[in-house]
């Protein structure tokens, strides 16, 4: 990673946490980027990259700055701050211009036009999906669930959005899975 501009987030966060979130993002962009079926057409800017690290680590020292009463951020915050400016700058970037494509492969464009956005979306499903991770949903309620994933997706190509709308649509989904495990356990 190179050199922040911003000394001040050095200071604040440590150098070291701030290569760490870096690493930790570049890494999954890189196995989303992978997973994707385009790995010969994208690439991680790491100049667009480092100006997400830096949002991000900005963003949290107002926030911080904003509540003393906030030592640590939590873990939800910490994926709606990033998926936000994953999302505004847009660090997996086109190597090809795919001027040969023609109308029959439309959804193959739009797949990679918005794989930004699709990635911040499988960053949020893995956050919202990790504990319990091995619970599977009914078929019966398969599509509520798709549905919130597609609205997910949609609202980050064509809406506009902010960083606490992202954890606000977190929580919701969080608060609905408690809700149901009580209504399940009859509490």
């Amino acid at each position: 990673m190179s050199q922040l501009d911003n000394n001040f987030l050095i200071e604040e966060f440590g150098k070291l946490k701030i290569q760490e979130r870096y690493c930790f993002v570049f890494e999954l962009l890189d196995e989303f980027i992978k997973s994707s079926g385009f790995t010969d057409d994208l690439v991680i800017s790491s100049p667009i990259l480092n100006q997400v690290i830096t949002d991000y680590f900005t963003d949290i020292y107002r926030l911080k700055a904003f509540h003393k009463d906030i030592k640590l951020v939590n873990e939800i915050k910490i994926y709606s701050y990033l998926a936000y400016w994953i999302c505004r700058r847009k660090p997996i970037q086109i190597k090809n211009d795919f001027n040969g494509l023609g109308y029959e492969q439309l959804s193959q464009i739009e797949d990679i036009a918005f794989i930004n956005e699709k990635a911040a979306a499988a960053f949020l499903q893995s956050l919202l999906f990790q504990d319990p991770s091995d619970v599977a949903i009914l078929s019966s309620k398969e599509e509520d669930y798709k549905s919130f994933i597609e609205n997910m997706l949609y609202v980050l190509k064509y809406r506009q959005y902010t960083a606490q709308n992202i954890e606000s649509m977190l929580l919701a989904f969080i608060a609905g899975r408690s809700y149901q495990f009580s209504a399940d356990k009859d509490f």
